[in-house]
């Protein structure tokens, strides 16, 4: 509902799993249902791929200025092991990221 937001183009995108495809498309409804009552107009995308690879070419291809991301923690094991998206976020967008956890 903040001024900040409402004369700015946003995107909304995920990048499903394969088993959580119809969780993240209702995800993304949701959220986009609540954007429209805030009276914005969300470009959403549901996008096929590994997020780190499909998230970063978005932001470059789309020239988005700055990227709000969800980071959720996750034990050291598991990030040593896997990584973190969050992380490679950081690493891979040149723009400005607001994280929120």
């Amino acid at each position: 509902s903040s001024d900040l937001f409402h004369d700015k183009e946003i995107h909304l995108v995920t990048v499903p799993d394969d088993k959580g495809e119809a969780f993240a498309l209702t995800h993304l409804k949701k959220a986009e249902d609540l954007l429209k009552r805030a009276g914005l107009n969300p470009i959403c995308k549901s996008l096929p791929g590994i997020p780190e690879d499909v998230i970063s070419s978005y932001v470059e291809d789309e020239k988005i200025s700055m990227l709000l991301l969800g980071a959720y923690g996750h034990s050291r094991i598991r990030q040593f092991l896997i990584g973190s998206t969050t992380t490679e976020m950081i690493r891979r967008c040149h723009v400005p990221l607001m994280l929120f956890r």
